[in-house]
């Protein structure tokens, strides 16, 4: 193929023809692109979940969740036929519970699992959840606490295997 010599006047006119019908096209472009649809906001995939960790109580009559109060996790209670009438069992601030929890075959107590100032070093504590009274179940500091066992023929013990941290 060969190209003949153009001159500066048909250059510079096809040329301004060209980037007169540049914003043109730029209109096209942006009505694509207002139909196109919003972005999903970042805090639905990276914000903290409504409830996590939903457990059923031994007998069948309570459900129990983690889900938070003043964006801190805290342990929340309901009857199966009314969760409608859910209510936190636990009060903590600052730093959020562990999501792990369970039941204890009592049915009334709860055991979950804290850390205090992020050094993981994890203790174990039961609440009750008619009282909402706590109490530590493991030897104390310096200590990691693996999952605690409970049986159902010993049902008021938690055995609490500990290692040193």
């Amino acid at each position: 193929m060969v190209f003949e010599p153009v001159s500066r006047r048909i250059f510079l006119r096809r040329s301004a023809a060209w980037i007169a019908a540049l914003p043109v096209g730029g209109l096209a472009r942006r009505a694509v692109a207002a139909s196109a649809p919003d972005l999903v906001a970042r805090r639905v995939f990276f914000d903290n979940p409504d409830y996590i960790n939903v457990r059923v109580s031994p007998d069948g009559q309570n459900l129990a969740w983690v889900a938070p109060i003043d964006r801190v996790n805290n342990l929340w209670i309901a009857p199966i036929a009314d969760p409608g009438a859910a209510r936190p069992v636990t009060r903590i601030t600052g730093r959020s519970l562990d999501s792990f929890f369970r039941w204890g075959h009592t049915n009334r107590h709860l055991i979950f699992f804290r850390d205090r100032d992020g050094d993981e070093n994890w203790r174990a504590f039961s609440v009750d959840i008619n009282t909402r009274c706590g109490r530590p179940v493991d030897p104390g500091t310096g200590r990691q606490i693996l999952r605690p066992g409970n049986q159902s023929q010993i049902p008021e013990e938690v055995s609490v295997p500990a290692q040193s941290a």
